[in-house]
């Protein structure tokens, strides 16, 4: 009898019932149940290639049961044999497995494969695995969320190489999203934070054997080895391929995935932004954006002035232009969480104390327009002021005094032109705000501008005494007006 030699498509053979998968389990018997354990992997391994390539509908539930139990015995096996065996169940994860073979499946992943003594390859199909299983049959792991989390979070703790890091830091955020963390928050977030800041250099590149041979005179419908150990390693690339960048960015999303992880997220990103390393500065600062949109307004506001002084240094006089864009995006995503947040009476003083903490920084480079940080201190108040109406209308009624009592004493053409174009940016900001901002700050301008076109400005009344005066309803709280004339730095 001519045993079929099945090359490129063995499942299409067997989905379209020409070969048999029980006639193919018995081709394979004598290795499968070899005494010799390079025997046996070269039969699950075929084995497994042939599943890889079926319908995922196709197997009923008693053969997909059937391949169940025989993968997870398989895992006991000699630890050759487990490489073969993980494709084997990546192959079957993604069928319609019967109830509660997600759980099985995983406690004996959990059990008898330590991943991180695997094979790069094997420890991506572990991954793939339990990331397939979450997503397919979530109800049923959440009946051992305890048991489940553990496992996960064992299994992936001491992963090094960029490729699988990616993989992880991208579906980690919907693991810790939807499985109830507990007591074990903090052992999960020590086992990502450990990666932060991420420091990465990649100078190898893994290759894949050329060429495997198959024992001859076997009777079992084997595909070229090459084939299999190719499918046996999932990567495309070499780690090269893996940025830092990459890296950084979709570890952001895994250290801010859950509003528990405030606690400990905000204090690293405080102890990495005092670092004298750059790298850790900017990795902070992009963090720290990423804290203002899914942590509460609460946690940050435990440590606000803390984290302005971290940045201030970084905004004004701002020589890395770099660190100091970062610096602003963060410091106005921390005043956008404050201006949009539902505050109690205590928390409501955050943002006029971070705002009046942001005027005193700039305030001596705004004081005289011909000093060389005039022009850095109006564009950190001009980004500050886009961030939201609230911080437009506390921060303008401070700066367009000072800004209109030096157009009045100025008498060159240049130091003038540029006051005139500073104002007309911070009415271009207010535009912005539209209908948000109040009619005393918008009617404000309007005669500003009036007047600075038609001649001299009077600078007798306060911009505050004016919004006051204009406004129909009551402004937004603000700090006192400052006064006009300052030090010079």
């Amino acid at each position: 009898m001519t045993t079929p030699r099945l090359r490129r498509e063995p499942g299409l053979n067997i989905s379209e019932h020409s070969y048999k998968l029980v006639t193919l389990v018995e081709h394979l018997g004598d290795l499968l149940t070899n005494l010799n354990p390079e025997f046996r992997r070269k039969g699950i391994l075929t084995l497994a290639y042939v599943l890889d390539n079926l319908p995922v509908d196709f197997l009923g539930p008693d053969d997909l049961q059937y391949l169940v139990t025989f993968f997870c015995d398989r895992l006991k096996d000699h630890h050759t044999v487990i490489p073969a065996t993980l494709q084997g169940i990546r192959a079957i994860v993604k069928m319609d497995l019967p109830p509660n073979s997600s759980i099985f499946i995983s406690t004996s992943l959990f059990q008898h494969v330590q991943c991180q003594q695997q094979a790069v390859g094997d420890r991506f199909n572990v991954y793939t695995i339990l990331f397939t299983l979450m997503d397919k049959y979530m109800k049923e792991l959440l009946s051992v969320t305890p048991d489940f989390v553990f496992g996960v979070i064992s299994a992936i703790d001491g992963e090094r190489d960029p490729r699988n890091l990616m993989f992880l830091f991208t579906m980690l955020p919907f693991f810790i999203k939807t499985f109830p963390l507990g007591h074990l928050t903090e052992e999960m977030f020590e086992v990502i934070s450990c990666y932060y800041p991420v420091d990465f250099r990649s100078t190898t590149s893994i290759g894949v054997p050329s060429q495997c041979s198959v024992p001859a005179k076997r009777r079992i419908v084997y595909i070229q080895e090459t084939e299999l150990i190719a499918m046996s390693f999932p990567f495309k690339t070499d780690p090269s391929s893996v940025t830092r960048e990459d890296l950084a960015l979709e570890l952001e999303n895994c250290l801010t995935a859950i509003p528990d992880f405030s606690e400990l997220c905000l204090p690293l990103l405080m102890e990495k932004l005092d670092s004298s390393l750059r790298i850790a500065k900017l990795d902070s600062l992009r963090l720290l954006r990423a804290a203002c949109n899914n942590f509460t307004a609460s946690a940050l506001g435990q440590h606000y002035m803390e984290l302005f002084r971290l940045m201030q240094l970084e905004l004004l006089p701002g020589s890395d232009r770099e660190l100091k864009d970062a610096s602003l995006l963060a410091l106005s995503a921390l005043v956008r969480l404050f201006s949009t947040s539902a505050l109690d009476k205590h928390e409501a003083k955050w943002l006029p104390d971070l705002l009046a903490a942001v005027y005193r920084l700039a305030e001596s480079g705004l004081c005289d327009v011909e000093l060389i940080m005039f022009s850095p201190a109006t564009s950190v108040l001009l980004e500050v002021t886009r961030a939201s109406p609230a911080a437009c209308q506390i921060l303008v009624s401070k700066v367009i005094p000072v800004l209109v009592a030096q157009y009045n004493f100025k008498k060159g053409d240049r130091e003038r032109s540029i006051l005139l174009q500073t104002l007309s940016s911070f009415h271009t900001v207010c535009q912005e705000h539209g209908d948000s901002l109040s009619i005393g700050i918008k009617s404000l301008f309007e005669e500003l501008l009036a007047e600075l076109q038609g001649g001299r400005v009077n600078d007798s009344v306060s911009g505050q005494q004016k919004i006051n005066k204009k406004s129909d309803r009551s402004p937004l709280p603000a700090p006192e007006a400052p006064t006009v004339t300052c030090a010079k730095a």
